[in-house]
């Protein structure tokens, strides 16, 4: 068949391909790092058309020429027409998946590793089913053999997180694309199972501690552990939840603050018994937060990392928050700095 194609470059997807003709297919084959035998490159397949007309001809013989080319024919999801999608993530499965390989043991567990990289580093809104298969190195079609969307991956990944070597062998397949509502109610639920802090809320209960250093160095162990155990998940999802509404809400409004809370009562409390130096509630709890999410979680994300061991640093954070914040054993407190009045300033000058 004759085709006059120009070729995007594949890792630009705001550069158009122009066609014409009546077929198909590259005008410049040696452009492409992998063509099929027709001189069809799946990457170079982006054009967008305001004047041309898809017929239901020209679809299929651009899905006959994918076919050919194999690892790289599910790219027909980078088709558009016009400015709008002609095929996405959320409809291409029923002309994509019919092309992809037979199911393997070990596809889920790198699925589920690959999409956890993609997702933190993207987030849910800006991934691509294609952005995956790249990242795992397989044909985009392959994909909708076990999830139906990006959507039935990511709540996939919330359900098996921490055993993400797990098989699908009692799931009906593929799983089909869930209502964010059921994505936000089960990542509820995953938070609650697995980021309880059980010494804060016994801290908070208690009225005096005996020892207000070992109650302290227990609630900003166990914070630390919790938050080093769901450090993947959390990066997930705290990426995700900047430009998803509902996740916002769940990650920024409902668990974050929450954690605030609980923690600047716990530390209001010590105050008023006089076992914490004088300060702010919400910046004292805020600082115990925010320095055990450093080293416990976003160190691990530092494009060039000092190389600690994770039980030095663990100790080293529970021991400088815990002596920063208790009233030594002679039970002298350490009062807030104050301004210097204008006669004591005077004074000193003098």
């Amino acid at each position: 068949m004759y085709i006059n194609t120009m070729v995007a470059d594949p890792s630009d997807s705001s550069a158009p391909a122009q066609v014409s003709g009546q077929g198909w297919g590259v005008s410049d084959p040696a452009s492409a790092s992998q063509t099929s035998p027709r001189g069809l490159s799946a990457g170079s397949l982006t054009p967008h058309m305001s004047d041309c007309r898809w017929s239901g001809r020209a679809l299929a013989a651009v899905l006959d020429a994918l076919e050919a080319i194999g690892e790289q024919r599910a790219a027909i999801i980078g088709v558009v027409f016009g400015s709008a999608p002609l095929l996405t993530d959320s409809v291409s499965h029923d002309i994509v998946a019919p092309m992809a390989r037979p199911r393997s043991p070990d596809f889920v567990p790198r699925l589920l590793q690959a999409a956890a990289r993609v997702f933190a580093r993207n987030g849910l809104k800006r991934t691509r089913m294609a952005d995956i298969a790249r990242e795992m190195g397989v044909a985009h079609g392959s994909l909708y053999n076990y999830v139906e969307s990006k959507e039935a991956l990511f709540l996939l990944l919330v359900e098996r997180w921490g055993h993400l070597d797990a098989d699908l062998a009692n799931r009906e397949l593929p799983i089909r694309t869930p209502p964010m509502e059921s994505i936000v109610n089960r990542l509820r639920q995953r938070i609650d199972d697995t980021f309880p802090l059980v010494a804060l809320d016994a801290a908070l209960s208690r009225r005096r501690p005996a020892n207000p250093g070992r109650e302290l160095a227990g609630v900003v162990r166990e914070l630390f552990v919790r938050t080093e155990e769901s450090r993947e998940g959390a990066t997930i999802l705290e990426r995700s939840a900047v430009d998803v509404p509902e996740l916002y809400h769940l990650f920024f409004e409902q668990v974050r603050r929450g954690l605030f809370d609980r923690m600047t009562r716990y530390v209001t409390r010590r105050m008023q018994d006089g076992v914490f130096h004088d300060g702010v509630p919400a910046v004292t709890a805020r600082f115990i937060i925010e320095t055990v999410t450093f080293f416990a979680r976003h160190r691990h994300l530092d494009p060039d990392p000092q190389t600690l061991d994770d039980d030095t640093v663990r100790d080293s954070i529970v021991d400088l928050v815990t002596r920063s914040l208790t009233v030594a054993g002679d039970g002298k407190r350490l009062n807030r700095p104050r301004r210097p009045t204008k006669c004591a300033t005077t004074r000193t000058r003098s």
